[in-house]
């Protein structure tokens, strides 16, 4: 049992580090996203763009590329489920 519970622990703080790069990649991504368009925000909030259309731009972004990350994460996690990955020794 014990050895269960630290192949648990294991697995908790690999997804654990997983996640957090995971989320590092994408903070990089909206980053250079963002710098990459400073200039084209620049622009429109000089033809009058008010600063809140501004800001529910970048958040849309943010947004859609969130979605996406979430909707491939499951989709990838539903496709590699398999019956034959299950293994007996922990379920003893």
């Amino acid at each position: 049992m014990r050895d269960f519970q630290v192949a648990l622990t294991l697995f908790g703080a690999v997804a654990l580090l997983a996640a957090v790069l995971a989320s590092t990649v994408v903070a990089a991504l909206l980053h250079d996203v963002y710098k990459d368009r400073l200039y084209q925000y620049g622009v429109l909030v000089a033809v009058g763009l008010p600063p809140f259309h501004l800001l529910a731009l970048i958040l849309g972004t943010a947004l859609i590329i969130a979605i996406a990350g979430i909707a491939g994460g499951f989709l990838l996690a539903r496709l590699s489920r398999s019956e034959s990955w299950v293994s007996n020794s922990f379920l003893a």
